[in-house]
C-alpha cells in the first residue's frame, strides 16, 4: 500500500538496527525528517542566532557523513539529488556546497507531520471532499439511468490514479510561486489549498488549468487562487468547448450526409 501514513517515533534513531551503517539512501532521508524541526527554535554559531522554522534541518556534511557513515563526496551528491528533485532546500544557497553549516529545509514537511488537531482538520477535509465527490457521482449516474435502475448496482467513485502525484506537484509549484504564504497562514493554509487543488481536479477541473491559475495569479489566498467563481468558470469554458465540438461536428456530419434528389 503506498496510500497513507504512519508516525514514526524519533527514538527509532536509538534502535540498534538503525545505527548499522552504511545508511541506504531511503534511510538518509528518513534520517533527515527525523532530524527537522517540529517546532520553531534557534541555533548560535559563533555571535550570530540563527532561527530554525519546523521543518527545518541545522546540520553539517560532516556530521551528516558521520551519521550515515558516509564520505563527504557520496554526502554532497545525496544533498544535491534532493535539491534538484525539489525534496529539499538550502536555505543559504552559499552553504550549498558549505564547509561549515547548513540550513535545510524540507518541501512539504508541514504537509504530513502536522498536530493532532491539523491531521484531524486535513483527515476531516479529505472525507469531505471524498463524499461530495461521491454523491456527485452517483446522482450523475441515476439521472442517466432511470430507466435502467433495476438492472444496477450501487456505485462508488473511484478517484484518477495519479491524483495525489497530481497535487503534489501542484502544492510545490504553489509554494514556489507564494513561499510568503508558508509563514502568513502556516500549515492550515498549505493543507487548504491541498484540499482546493484536489477538490478541483475530483470535480473535473483539468491539471493544466490549475497550473496555468497558480502561474498567472497575484494573490496566493487558497480562498481566491481556487475560488468557487473561478471553478465555475473553468467548467463553463469545458461545456463551451464541447457544445462547439458537438456543434462543428454536426455540421460535418450533415454536410456529408448524401441529399435526397427529388423525381
Amino acid at each position: 500500500m503506498n496510500n497513507g501514513w504512519i508516525r514514526l517515533y524519533r527514538n527509532i534513531r536509538d534502535n540498534p538496527m538503525w545505527k548499522k551503517k552504511p545508511f541506504s539512501k531511503g534511510q538518509a532521508w528518513v534520517d533527515l525528517l527525523l532530524r527537522a524541526n517540529y517546532k520553531e527554535g534557534k541555533v548560535m554559531v559563533g555571535n550570530k542566532i540563527i532561527t530554525v522554522l519546523a521543518g527545518q534541518v541545522f546540520t553539517s556534511q560532516v556530521k551528516l557523513a558521520d551519521n550515515w557513515g558516509w564520505s563527504r563526496c557520496k554526502v554532497q551528491q545525496f544533498l544535491d539529488l534532493l535539491f534538484d528533485s525539489d525534496q529539499v532546500v538550502c536555505e543559504n544557497q552559499a552553504l550549498k556546497k558549505a564547509r561549515l553549516y547548513s540550513l535545510l529545509t524540507i518541501t512539504n514537511y508541514r504537509l504530513y507531520q502536522s498536530t493532532d488537531n491539523e491531521i484531524g482538520s486535513q483527515i476531516g477535509s479529505e472525507k469531505a471532499v471524498r463524499r461530495q465527490c461521491v454523491g456527485t457521482y452517483n446522482n450523475d449516474k441515476n439521472n442517466k439511468n432511470d430507466k435502467k435502475r433495476t438492472n444496477n448496482t450501487n456505485s462508488t467513485l473511484q478517484p484518477p490514479a495519479n491524483l495525489q502525484q497530481e497535487v503534489n506537484q501542484l502544492v510545490t509549484a504553489y509554494e514556489k510561486k507564494f513561499p510568503q504564504q508558508r509563514k502568513l497562514w502556516g500549515v492550515s493554509g498549505i493543507i487548504k489549498i491541498r484540499d482546493r487543488i484536489e477538490g478541483a481536479i475530483l470535480d473535473k477541473i483539468s491539471v493544466e488549468a490549475i497550473k496555468q491559475r497558480i502561474d498567472n495569479s497575484d494573490d496566493g489566498s487558497p480562498f481566491a487562487l481556487i475560488g468557487y467563481k473561478w471553478m465555475q468558470a473553468e467548467k463553463q469554458k469545458v461545456k463551451d468547448i464541447k457544445s462547439k465540438a458537438r456543434y462543428q461536428a454536426l455540421l460535418k456530419e450533415l454536410k456529408n450526409k448524401p441529399r435526397r434528389v427529388k423525381k
